[in-house]
């Protein structure tokens, strides 16, 4: 628990621990990972509705498991537009939350050490999801 209060505080996220049961969607190799998972939606929670960008804005974030999913909504639809066009969209969107992601990540704060997956999807404005990709490591 320590470990993971620090890990958190390196990345400037507050740490509220509380018990509530997530889906299972990816198991849990350690109850740390579950835990890590529940205390980044609980630091990242404030974040929500924030502008990350060119109108691009965080508008959920929640854990199933050893995975923490954070929803993109983009300024525009995503009826109508190609699947090229969506990738492109998703593609520009995630990376700039990615590099955020993980250069606030960086140096002792692992956040993938216990075995935590981040997926981040993409979302139109009119609800329709975009596009998904999920994140193991920082690093190349």
């Amino acid at each position: 628990m320590a470990i993971i209060v620090r890990i958190l505080s390196v990345l400037g996220l507050t740490v509220l621990v509380s018990c509530t049961t997530v889906p299972q969607t990816e198991p849990c190799q350690s109850p740390e990972a579950c835990l890590m998972s529940g205390l980044m939606v609980q630091g990242m929670a404030p974040s929500i509705g924030e502008d990350f960008g060119g109108g691009v804005t965080l508008s959920n974030v929640q854990a199933a498991g050893a995975l923490v999913v954070f929803d993109l909504k983009l300024p525009i639809g995503g009826a109508g537009l190609e699947t090229v066009q969506k990738r492109i969209l998703h593609d520009v969107a995630s990376q700039g939350f990615v590099n955020g992601f993980c250069g606030q990540a960086s140096g002792e704060a692992d956040v993938f050490q216990f075995g935590n997956a981040y997926q981040i999807r993409t979302v139109g404005s009119d609800g329709i999801v975009i596009g998904a990709s999920t994140l193991r490591s920082c690093g190349g």
